[in-house]
């Protein structure tokens, strides 16, 4: 990224000149390849030889998506167990903008879009986060039989179940992968909220242990 902006700093001056779309394009290539925002608009501007206004302009988008895929990460760990230190660590951030990140969960505003006629793939697309974390924040603060109901499957009171299908929602693709459904509804009958629940089936993580009052 380094010798790209250099050549574009000389092609600036002489040489063969850049076009102002030669330089938003060189701009936008830098952003995408920098999620970490290393290059600031104010340095690709100097570089590029135009004001701050105009690398705004040009990549405003890109960091947008790049800020809201951190923002989806980031939740998606702490509901995944790790502690906000460790996020912190990881990504860089200080421990108290992690802490608002994760408090601020509900910026992904669904309803509105919900109500606009949206579905949840859009939704997820939209905010750059994994499809499961979407319909997450969409059902928290319900009660069990609202998100049963929200996800359309409707609670079966008989304890033997035959699903055809995995909820596309829930989980990857892997070989061994059981239905959603299967899971939900044996942790609704057979558990109590605040249990332990212990997933042996699977190599060991950081979640291997999870508490069913978030599951349910």
């Amino acid at each position: 990224m380094a010798l790209l902006l250099e050549s574009a700093k000389c092609n600036t001056s002489h040489g063969d000149r850049l076009s102002s779309n030669d330089k938003k394009r060189v701009a936008r290539d830098i952003a995408s390849t920098d999620p970490e925002c290393k290059w600031t608009e104010s340095a690709l501007a100097k570089k590029l030889g135009v004001t701050r206004q105009t690398v705004n302009t040009w990549i405003t988008d890109i960091r947008a998506r790049q800020k809201t895929n951190r923002n989806s990460i980031i939740i998606r760990l702490s509901r995944l167990g790790w502690t906000q230190e460790k996020i912190a660590e990881t990504t860089g951030l200080s421990q108290n903008r992690v802490s608002e990140i994760i408090g601020n969960a509900k910026i992904c505003n669904i309803d509105n879009l919900l109500n606009q006629g949206r579905d949840m793939k859009y939704i997820a697309g939209h905010y750059n986060m994994e499809l499961a974390l979407a319909w997450a924040l969409r059902l928290e603060g319900k009660t069990d039989q609202e998100r049963f109901k929200e996800l359309g499957w409707g609670l079966r009171t008989w304890d033997q179940w035959n699903f055809n299908e995995c909820d596309e929602r829930f989980g990857d693709d892997w070989p061994g992968r059981i239905p959603a459904q299967l899971i939900a509804h044996t942790l609704f009958y057979f558990t109590k909220p605040g249990d332990l629940v212990l997933d042996p089936t699977r190599p060991p993580r950081l979640s291997e242990t999870l508490n069913v009052a978030d599951c349910h």
